[in-house]
């Protein structure tokens, strides 16, 4: 398909001998760029792999939405919005929580080679969990499910904080005594 002009390699980034990322667009409607890259239970990529000594590459979409091409680009994670700031060619990205850090990558190279595939600095930070505010506003939508979950989800990250700041407590007391013993034995 690549040989023939009907699947288009748009771009291509590289860390030698760790992970690649490559974008194909296919030129016919009917035509899956990506599973023509991939092949049939991956045997096309893999023969890649293979011969470069098993370096991994994801292989994405690409799409004339800038939007979209950085969502896929951030593949595998999955992304909630993307928000653009065309001026400065900054793209910032909310992913959910259980999937920063597979969006940042390990030592970041899934956000590096996203920037590098799509030539955009991209931010990528977490959905936070609903303030009081949205929750009001919940109120007003009279969703009893929604608010009952919303609600939830604030207990819970009140009683995470709770729990956080006694063992932050603890830590401290601990460091007292130990400073304190370490001064009586001197």
């Amino acid at each position: 398909e690549i040989m023939s002009g009907i699947v288009e390699i748009k771009s291509i980034a590289r860390e030698s001998g760790m992970r690649s990322k490559v974008a194909v667009y296919a030129r016919q409607q009917n035509v899956d760029p990506v599973g023509s890259c991939v092949g049939m239970k991956g045997q096309r990529i893999q023969k890649i792999v293979d011969e470069l000594g098993g370096e991994k590459i994801d292989v994405v979409l690409w799409d004339p939405d800038m939007s979209v091409y950085i969502a896929n680009a951030l593949s595998p994670a999955q992304v909630v919005s993307v928000d653009l700031s065309e001026a400065e060619k900054t793209a910032s990205v909310v992913v959910p929580e259980r999937m920063l850090s597979l969006a940042i990558g390990k030592e970041g190279q899934n956000a590096r080679l996203a920037a590098k595939l799509t030539g955009w600095r991209i931010d990528i930070r977490s959905a936070h969990i609903p303030d009081e505010d949205v929750v009001e506003g919940l109120e007003e939508v009279n969703d009893d499910a929604l608010l009952q979950r919303a609600t939830a989800l604030l207990r819970a990250e009140d009683a995470a904080a709770s729990a956080t700041n006694g063992a932050n407590d603890l830590l401290s007391d601990s460091e007292t005594v130990l400073a304190e013993e370490e001064a009586e034995e001197a």
